[in-house]
């Protein structure tokens, strides 16, 4: 009988992201369209980086919003728990490939309802 193959996940790979997006995804699509170069600016004031608890960047908390419709995902739980292992949803929101484990809707759920 032929050996079954073992499963191996690569350490080190070699090539970006950016790479190993295709073309025609959406979320390159809805990435070539948002500019938000303005953000920083305006709700930078806001943001304290030594008091509380870290807090997420406002550019990743608004490039979940869309992401979230146009991947059609139901809750903001599953689009946390869908950004753990969807490399193309990483590199969208600008998040590194490994990194800390990402928990909790209640800060994307807290940022959409005080957006109105």
């Amino acid at each position: 009988m032929i050996e079954k193959p073992r499963k191996q996940i690569d350490l080190f790979w070699c090539c970006t992201a950016e790479e190993m997006i295709p073309a025609d995804h959406v979320l390159r699509r809805i990435d070539g369209v948002l500019d938000l170069s303005w953000l920083e600016a305006a709700v930078g004031h806001l943001y304290h980086l030594s008091l509380g608890r870290p807090g997420w960047h406002p550019e990743v908390l608004l490039r979940l919003l869309p992401a979230r419709v146009a991947l059609g995902i139901p809750s903001h739980r599953a689009l946390l728990r869908q950004a753990q292992t969807d490399l193309a949803l990483r590199w969208f929101i600008g998040c590194p490939r490994s990194g800390s484990k990402w928990t909790g809707g209640g800060s994307v759920r807290s940022a959409r309802q005080g957006a109105g």
